[in-house]
């Protein structure tokens, strides 16, 4: 490989590092974000159960609100983790990696499975300071529907193939290793 060559490589390895630097903190303040919004939205309908009573619609909407949330969050700390190993210079392609895009697409299929069974009625309203707010779920229009999360199934089975091809690339680049 020649000077030139090897400068524009380190030039290109140079910018996806400065990129997965912006993407890892956009994932972190992503993080954050939802971290207070979740859990800001998971105390206001614990209290509203705790001063309303409890009511079994109400106790699935917190679980709802739980699981899904707890699924984003978890996402997001899969991206971050990723996008910091190679702002440290370690290489994408690793069984680590494959590990993540594996466990993110199960999350993704959690998502599915969360909504098609707890998203359907799910309406929650709450008033602060005269100011009403409301999370709508599945709502059907009164309907008993089910809810299939299709974009979240796509990703599921989109990442699902990354890792296998990611998976693929790191025994080729070892069976490589150990023929050269």
């Amino acid at each position: 490989m020649g000077g030139e060559e090897f400068r524009e490589i380190e030039a290109s390895l140079s910018r996806a590092r400065k990129t997965c630097r912006c993407l890892k903190r956009i994932s972190f303040v992503c993080m954050v974000v939802l971290l207070v919004a979740w859990a800001a939205l998971l105390l206001l309908m614990i209290s509203d159960i705790a001063a309303k009573g409890f009511e079994v619609p109400k106790l699935r909407n917190v679980l709802y609100v739980a699981l899904y949330g707890g699924a984003v969050l978890s996402l997001l700390l899969v991206a971050f983790r990723s996008f910091s190993d190679v702002v440290n210079g370690e290489s994408p392609f690793t069984m680590k990696q494959v590990a993540r895009f594996r466990y993110a697409a199960i999350l993704l299929l959690s998502l599915v499975a969360v909504d098609a069974l707890l998203s359907t009625g799910f309406i929650y309203g709450f008033d602060v300071g005269g100011i009403e707010f409301a999370a709508l779920g599945n709502h059907g229009l009164g309907l008993p529907l089910v809810h299939v999360n299709a974009i979240a199934l796509f990703f599921a089975v989109t990442l699902y193939g990354a890792s296998a091809l990611f998976e693929y690339g790191v025994l080729l680049q070892r069976l490589t290793d150990e023929t050269e």
